[in-house]
């Protein structure tokens, strides 16, 4: 893996280029570059070995009709001061005398590089079939773990990057409840299916430099056109389009399309078209419709209407096809049909076709992205049934065949599908992945991003490139975007008081207040070494756990009920905390498990367990660690309130009773709303409208409901909790991301 990476071209001998700091770093240190500098880096990168005029990088990279040779003079001076290291033995930028400058280094002088100096840093066994799949250790270890501490050398101050807190709108919609799933029982089919690892995937540089965050890229078939949306805050969501180009890396002229009060969401180009296909919401989810942008004369375009319904709260998934006659788009689920449908929108006719309804995949799952084939004769679409299985299938539009590609384990959050050029090959971003299937004999193989990298979407530009996005959850987590809000009398507008539960960078999860002791709360942080627990007790923050790896987030939180005991959910095992002797032990060790909370006696956990592609409640208990089975029905995410256990099943609240026909249930099915129980009241928050609401059980029609602007501005709710000694305050999870940007990857 680490030969791998020093083979790649953002590296430069011993300097690794850092794109999301402006650093050249080795092992020992990081030096961080003016923009100006690193600008004229990544050219020079970008044109290795060859001989750049001046005036090609005045208006390049200055950007500008004129700039003092002495500027210029001194700017090549500095880069190359910069670029010295013990491990070169010359610069590789070169002068040549009255024709310019250039960057003398290529990937075969990288390898060259790296085979003289690999061998004193990695173990011989190293390499890329190392396996590195087997899940982190959890440390019972309070003390702290020394970090390497890496000097940092500053050329300029440079300015901050980080972006004004961020509403992500409806495009994370669904992507929390991914990590927040019902199952359903799907038996995978027999796919001739390898999962082997291959090279992995390396980062050529950066795209975008903008605050803030692009993502929902697509380019044109004819890769000439790049648009994607843009985000700053909560008043500031555009689209983009711009000329694409692999090889310039400065930000070339785009376009700018935005709508007050309104949001702009790319769905996707017509095949062999440059027209784009753009979804209009209006920022309260009271509006939707559909706008086709012409880019044929670009920068000049043209703006129609389709005439057609748009359901504000699904998903921005849509496609028209190579005729322009027909829109084929996901339709949400209803009480009626019970799981989402896609469907074929005939332009001319007004008819609605079925084309596809897979059996109820219940919250956060079922068909969650389709990309037409390049000769528009084929389907693929991407079906989760929960946050371990995902499956990938092909339908014929002709034939009206179907067939299963793959199936495999969920990494992370997959939000998209795409072709490669050719039609032969399927791909998808898998958490740290990147997955791509063969369409002909249905191998399915997987390549590492670079550590770190979480990317949400990729675009196929090549055979063996893409643009990727890490717009994603786990990049908000690990970035410190997840931030928890301690609200009170939310549904008292008037009287609502928010305050940050933490001040701290970095990122908060859960939050649970012990039932015995008010001041004593759990929470869950990334603090900077990875998600561990945390005890605040009077204001004093205490860290309960050291997580080897902690890359995950910690899924559940729990308290026993005599205040002593913390049960929580890590990468699919159970863990157990006793506060009074400091010890953490492991209840469970097979990955089947998530959600973990305590039966009211304290002597056993119910906990959600997936086996075979279903998932069913069992009882873990704590003494012997003996399991007990107890829904025979597909049921997830339990709880209990007043000695009563609830649980999900395809989005819907239950009260379980026997585990079968006798269970309760509560609420409608939804895609969007996260449910909570706490003394008799049930709460609901609808991620699609931004909507709370509350009302008890035994009065279900005192229903109480509040839209509170200040809380969705601030980022976008995605999971709440409320105080067991007072009702009146909540906790609420946010996410906002503070950057997000486009790369240029490979492998």
């Amino acid at each position: 893996m680490r030969t791998l990476k020093l083979m790649a071209m953002q590296l430069l001998g011993p300097w690794r280029i850092n794109v999301e700091n402006f650093c050249l770093e080795d092992d020992n240190s990081s030096l961080e570059l003016e923009r100006l500098l690193f600008n004229l880096l990544r050219y020079f990168l970008a044109n290795s070995q060859r001989v750049i005029p001046r005036q090609e990088l005045v208006e390049q990279v200055w950007q500008q009709g004129f700039v003092d040779d002495n500027a210029i003079n001194r700017a090549i001076s500095d880069l190359r001061k910069a670029l010295q290291h013990p491990g070169l033995t010359e610069s590789p930028l070169k002068t040549h005398h009255r024709k310019g400058y250039s960057l003398q280094w290529s990937e075969q002088l990288q390898r060259d590089f790296a085979a003289q100096h690999i061998a004193a840093v990695v173990p011989p066994t190293a390499g890329p079939e190392a396996n590195t799949s087997e899940p982190p250790a959890l440390i019972a270890d309070t003390s702290p773990q020394s970090a390497n501490k890496k000097v940092l050398f500053r050329l300029k101050r440079k300015r901050n990057l980080f972006a004004p807190l961020l509403l992500i709108c409806a495009a994370l919609l669904w992507l929390w409840q991914a990590a927040l799933p019902d199952a359903e029982p799907v038996v995978p089919a027999e796919v001739a299916t390898s999962e082997r690892g291959q090279a992995s995937v390396s980062i050529q540089h950066k795209l975008t430099w903008q605050k803030g965050i692009e993502y929902n890229l697509a380019l044109s078939s004819n890769q000439q056109l790049l648009a994607y949306n843009h985000t700053f805050n909560s008043k500031a969501n555009s689209l983009k389009v711009r000329p694409y180009s692999s090889t310039v890396q400065q930000d070339p002229a785009e376009i700018t399309l935005s709508q007050e009060g309104y949001s702009l969401f790319v769905l996707g180009w017509q095949p062999e078209q440059q027209r784009l296909l753009v979804r209009l919401n209006k920022d309260d989810m009271s509006y939707c419709a559909y706008q086709l942008y012409d880019f044929t004369a670009f920068p000049q375009y043209k703006s129609s209407p389709l005439d057609l319904a748009c359901d504000p709260v699904s998903r921005n998934v849509a496609q028209l096809n190579r005729g322009g006659d027909q829109l084929y788009r996901i339709k949400p689920a209803t009480e009626a049909t019970g799981s989402e449908r896609l469907v074929i929108e005939h332009l001319k006719t007004g008819q609605t076709e079925l084309l596809l309804q897979p059996r109820s995949s219940g919250s956060g799952a079922g068909i969650v992205d389709f990309a037409l084939s390049p000769d528009g004769f084929q389907l693929a679409y991407l079906h989760l049934t929960d946050r371990v299985s995902g499956f990938v299938y092909l339908y014929n539009l002709v034939s009206a065949e179907q067939q299963q590609l793959a199936s495999f384990k969920q990494s992370g959050n997959l939000i998209n599908i795409s072709w490669n050029q050719s039609g032969s090959h399927l791909y998808a971003a898998n958490g740290p992945e990147l997955i791509s299937i063969s369409v002909a004999d249905k191998q399915l193989k997987k390549r590492a991003f670079p550590k770190g990298h979480y990317f949400g979407k990729v675009q196929l530009t090549g055979e063996r490139q893409a643009i990727a996005s890490n717009f994603s959850a786990h990049t908000a987590g690990k970035l410190g975007g997840w931030h928890m809000a301690a609200v009170k009398d939310l549904f008292v507008a008037e009287q609502t008081v928010f305050s940050e539960f933490s001040q701290d960078t970095g990122s908060v999860g859960i939050v649970q207040v012990n039932p015995k002791q008010p001041q004593q709360l759990a929470y869950s942080a990334n603090k900077g070494n990875g998600w561990q627990l945390w005890l605040r007790n009077n204001d004093k923050d205490i860290q309960l756990t050291t997580i080897a790896d902690g890359s995950a987030a910690i899924n559940n939180l729990d308290w026993s009920a005599d205040g002593r005991q913390l049960v929580f959910g890590y990468q699919g095992s159970v863990w157990l905390y006793d506060l009074i002797e400091q010890n953490l032990r492991k209840l469970s060790h097979a990955p089947e498990f998530n959600f973990p909370v305590f039966e009211p006696d304290g002597t056993s956990i119910v906990v959600q367990r997936h086996q075979n592609n279903q998932s069913h409640l069992w009882r873990i208990d704590i003494g012997s660690g003996q399991l007990q089975q107890l829904s025979l029905q597909q049921a997830t995410q339990p709880h209990f309130d007043q000695g009563k256990l609830y649980y999900r099943q395809e989005g819907a609240l239950y009260q379980f009773v026997d585990g079968a026909r006798n269970d309760i249930q509560i609420t409608d099915k939804s895609l969007y709303q996260v449910i909570r129980m706490h003394q008799g009241w049930l709460y609901q928050f609808n991620q699609a409208t931004g909507w709370f609401s509350r009302y008890p059980l035994d009065q279900p029609t005192q229903l109480e409901q509040v839209l509170h602007q200040d809380l969705i501005q601030s980022g976008l709710p995605m999971f709440f909790t409320v105080n067991p000694h007072q009702p009146q305050q909540m906790f609420v999870l946010s996410i906002r991301y503070p950057a997000a940007d486009l790369y240029h990857i490979k492998w």
